[in-house]
Parts: structure tokens; C-alpha cells; sequence
């Protein structure tokens, strides 16, 4: 039997993951003696995403960046390296959580293929399962030049280590299979996966004893598991975010770091600024908008909190704290210094949570206090 549980959308869909999947890249960089900062800028890949967890990249720049790593290191078990650092299902989120709590390895696998969207635009896995074993076959959608050794090695690896965690200490797999021919050394491999892999195969995949898929977990805990799968579900059962909206998180994950252009959003999506900006043309809106609708929420928020004009200029990109005022005043018809004085008496009134919040209706921002009163600044 042959379970397909790749993503059903159309090869035309940029593929995205989320920056966790390469968590310990830079550590393992530089313990290479290679600089992190420098390879992600050859391979095209957003050294903000090291710092950004949450950030969704490029599925093809990350495999990019892990061949240009290893050629450049000369280590040819980068990628099992790069695995052999991850900690359990720490780098899934919510989908690592419901993973782990699963009361069979069955159950876990089945649960990475259910919820496997909310993590990534893919799940690159075909689960078969003939006889007594059941061959979890892992099917890389990025190009086959790409798609070499280190991506593989370490995708492979990283499941292997989640699926290792819940099992009974000493648990192995029937056999761990690979395409590319073996490294120099294989004592990393062991270490990863208990076993020595077997290499010049005729695919990528890890063998699991169907006994293995059915035997209760000794940490499993399906009460919990019951109660993150009522939340995920509600979660899978939202309609597909706008364009707008995705456009709009890349823009609230770039800001904190103080710089963001339609170019580096595009990038990070995997499509031309040309393109982004027709979308948003399509819906009604545009790449300035939206940053100033972001601009605007955390400008607010951080003034209120005392911080300097200088840093809230800086952290929102603008090139002097003249320049963040002026757009400011144009933004909301006062200047920063006003606002941040409004806060100040409201809190003085004796209510600290008083004060002016900003709400936003299309082009026109209102500043609302907290019994409702507003002022439309056009």
C-alpha cells in the first residue's frame, strides 16, 4: 500500500518552509571555518532568516545554501551534521508538539503528513508499506541539481532523529537507504541513525519494521495529543490566507531588524518584485500600504513603551529620526513628541492602560482612545 502525502498544489506554487529547518547552520558554518554571513549572500538566502525562526523562505535557496556550504568546506557530511544537531521535534512548532505526544510511531508519521501545511508548502514523503516493512520515502521537489546529498542527508536525518526521540532507548530502523555514494567517513551516520546507512540505492528512505509502527510509545500521551489536534485542526479549516496577508507577515518579521523593501519580500518568496506588486494590485492594495500599516502598529507600540525616536526610527527602516517624523505627522496628523505626551497625561490620569491606540481603516489611520473616541487623520 502507498500513501502519497506531498502537497497537492501545482508545480507553478513557490515552495516555502520555515527558517527553523535550518537551525545550527550558522554554528555548523563556522565550526567549518566558513563565515554564514557571506555564504548566505552567494547562495541568495536571507541571513535574516538565522535570527527569524518563523520567517518562511525559499525551499530551493536553503538547498542551495547547504551545497555551497559543503563544497566550500570540503566536508562531505555537512548535511548528517547539520541533522545530528537537531533536538527532538523543537524546530516544528505546534506540529512538533502534537508529533511527539502521538501513542504509536504510526500515529506520529500519520500526524506530520496531517499538519505537515501548517509548517511547510510541502510534505516531500511517500509513505509504502509491503509485508512486514513499511518504507518511508523521502521525494525532494527542489531540482535534482539541487537536490544532492547534504539536503537529502539532512532532511532524512532530521525525521529520523524526531521519529528516534519517541522511541524505546536502542530503537533502530530496519535500514536507512540513500541514493548518492557513501562519505569518506561513516561515523557520523552512525551516530545519527544507529545503523550504517546503505548508499548507491535506488532511493532515499528510511525502513521501519511495521511491529516498530504499531508498538506503544512509552512517553505517548494521547490525551494531549487529542487537545492540539482540536486547535489544528480549527487551524487547517481557515480559508487560505490573501496574498496580502502573506506579504503583510514577511513584512512584520523584516521591520524589528530595520530594514524592508518590496525586493527582499520578493526574494523571500520566491518571485519577482514585478509579480508581488501585480498581486497586490489585484487585491486592492499595495507594498506601501502595507508597510505603513505595519510601520504605523509598531511605531505606536513602541513609543508608547519610551523608547527613543532614534531607535524607533532605526528598528522601522527609516534613513534619520527627521525623516520617521515626518512621515509620523503625515501618518497621523501630529508629531511623535505629541503622541507620545498623549500617552504620558492619559497614564497620569491614574488608568495605565489609557491612552490613544491606533486602529487603521484602509488608507485613513484613527487614532481611538480607550472609550472609543476617534479622529479620522487622512
Amino acid at each position: 500500500m502507498t500513501k502519497d502525502f506531498r502537497s497537492g498544489k501545482g508545480a507553478e506554487v513557490t515552495q516555502m518552509i520555515r527558517a527553523a529547518s535550518l537551525s545550527g547552520f550558522p554554528d555548523l558554518a563556522r565550526a567549518c571555518g566558513l563565515d554564514p554571513l557571506q555564504l548566505a549572500a552567494e547562495a541568495g538566502f536571507p541571513s535574516l532568516a538565522f535570527h527569524e525562526p518563523e520567517l518562511k523562505i525559499l525551499l530551493e535557496t536553503s538547498a542551495r545554501l547547504l551545497e555551497l556550504a559543503a563544497s566550500r568546506a570540503q566536508c562531505d557530511n555537512f548535511g548528517i551534521r547539520l541533522a545530528e544537531q537537531k533536538q527532538g521535534f523543537s524546530g516544528l512548532g505546534m506540529l512538533g508538539l502534537i508529533m511527539r505526544d502521538q501513542p504509536t510511531l504510526r500515529k506520529v508519521i500519520e500526524s506530520l503528513f496531517r499538519y505537515i501545511s501548517l509548517h511547510a508548502d510541502i510534505a516531500p514523503f511517500i509513505l509504502e508499506e509491503t509485508g512486514d516493512i513499511a518504507i518511508l520515502r523521502a521525494e525532494c521537489p527542489v531540482s535534482q541539481r539541487l537536490a544532492s546529498r547534504h539536503s537529502i542527508e539532512c532532511t532524512v536525518g532530521s525525521f529520523h532523529k524526531r521519529f528516534r526521540s519517541v522511541m524505546p532507548p536502542g530503537w533502530r530502523p530496519y535500514a536507512v537507504l540513500f541514493r548518492h555514494s557513501p562519505p569518506a567517513d561513516l561515523s557520523v551516520h552512525r551516530r545519527v541513525f544507529g545503523i550504517a546507512p546503505r548508499f548507491g540505492q535506488d532511493l532515499d528512505a528510511i525502513v521501519i519494521r511495521q511491529a516498530d509502527m504499531d508498538a506503544p510509545l512509552p512517553a505517548g500521551d494521547p490525551e494531549m495529543a487529542k487537545h492540539l489536534e482540536l486547535h489544528l485542526e480549527q487551524l487547517l479549516a481557515q480559508p487560505q490566507s490573501a496574498f496580502r496577508d502573506r506579504v503583510a507577515r514577511q513584512i512584520q518579521h523584516l521591520l524589528p531588524h530595520g530594514t524592508c523593501s518590496a525586493e527582499q519580500v520578493a526574494e523571500l518568496m520566491g518571485i519577482e518584485s514585478r509579480t508581488l506588486s501585480r498581486k497586490l494590485a489585484a487585491e486592492g492594495t499595495s507594498f506601501r500600504a502595507l508597510l505603513d500599516e505595519k510601520r504605523s502598529e509598531m511605531a505606536v507600540a513602541l513609543i508608547a513603551h519610551g523608547r527613543s525616536f532614534l531607535a524607533v526610527s532605526d528598528q522601522l527602516g527609516f534613513s534619520s529620526p527627521s525623516v520617521f517624523t515626518h512621515w509620523f505627522r503625515r501618518q497621523f496628523g501630529q508629531s511623535p513628541s505629541d503622541y507620545r505626551a498623549a500617552v504620558l497625561d492619559a497614564r497620569a490620569s491614574g488608568n495605565p492602560n489609557a491612552g490613544p491606540m491606533l486602529s487603521s481603516a484602509g488608507a485613513n489611520h484613527v487614532l481611538t482612545d480607550r472609550n472609543g473616541a476617534s479622529t479620522s487623520m487622512a
